[in-house]
């Protein structure tokens, strides 16, 4: 359910005392504290799902305070690129409510080809590099390898031209 709808914190409460063995998670398109408070402060999620990619690694910090203040989890929503993924990893280790980081491992380039040598995933668990800064360098000219392409992200994939399907699944 859209966190933006007028009823969306009166259901969302409804679903999670409909199932108290079951945390209730959201608030990926969630941007700040303050759209944030409302959910965890009165218990209609149990992990919260902001995104640095959106909130910016500031604006997370505090969004991970106004979780733990009010007893709940945080789990970043990672699903964009290798950059976000770095950023989150270490935002949801350096705050109380950290729980743990969405990490998603669907191929794409700009997760996976943008450093000079990839994170370590073993058994679907990211480990925090331990390099100085956030661990990671980039290639050497990256944007040569990805340059700027005009237009929206959600470009047609060739491989499903002339197929009936929603533009997200393509």
């Amino acid at each position: 359910m859209e966190w933006t709808r007028p009823d969306a914190l009166q259901q969302h409460i409804a679903i999670n005392e409909a199932m108290p063995s079951v945390m209730v998670s959201g608030g990926e398109s969630m941007w700040n504290r303050y759209q944030v408070l409302p959910y965890v402060a009165n218990k209609a999620m149990n992990i919260i799902q902001t995104d640095v990619n959106l909130s910016g690694i500031t604006e997370g910090w505090y969004i991970g305070q106004t979780v733990h203040n009010h007893g709940q989890y945080y789990c970043p929503h990672n699903w964009v690129g290798g950059l976000t993924t770095i950023a989150n990893i270490h935002l949801v280790a350096g705050v109380p409510s950290g729980h743990m980081c969405e990490l998603n491992q669907t191929y794409n380039p700009l997760k996976w080809e943008i450093f000079r040598e990839p994170y370590p995933i073993k058994d679907g668990v990211l480990t925090i590099p331990d390099k100085p800064g956030f661990g990671v360098e980039l290639i050497d000219d990256i944007e040569k390898k990805f340059p700027f392409v005009e237009g929206p992200y959600y470009k047609t994939n060739p491989v499903f031209e002339g197929l009936d399907l929603p533009i997200w699944w393509s």
